[in-house]
């Protein structure tokens, strides 16, 4: 788009749009920052917590089955 502006005078448009690039820098950041935890959460859960709570087969490799005791008593209850 090409600049209407008199000289001397901000271009509005061109404003608000560096305005807001600048404004989402730290979005941006926060969001690579949330990426990198979630992967490394992933990555312990794989690897450090996996053979002890292995995954089912209709789970993701990431989704930990953690027992639940009263569930564990509650299934007894039904089937006994």
């Amino acid at each position: 788009m090409a600049c209407t502006a008199t000289p001397g005078v901000p271009d509005f448009e061109r404003t608000v749009s560096t305005f807001l690039d600048l404004a989402s820098i730290p979005w941006e950041y926060a969001r690579a920052i949330h990426g990198w935890q979630e992967e490394w959460a992933r990555f312990c859960a794989h690897f450090c917590m996996g053979s002890a709570f292995p995954p089912h087969a209709h789970e993701a490799r990431w989704q930990l089955e953690i027992p639940d005791p009263i569930a564990a008593e509650a299934e007894q209850d039904l089937f006994a």
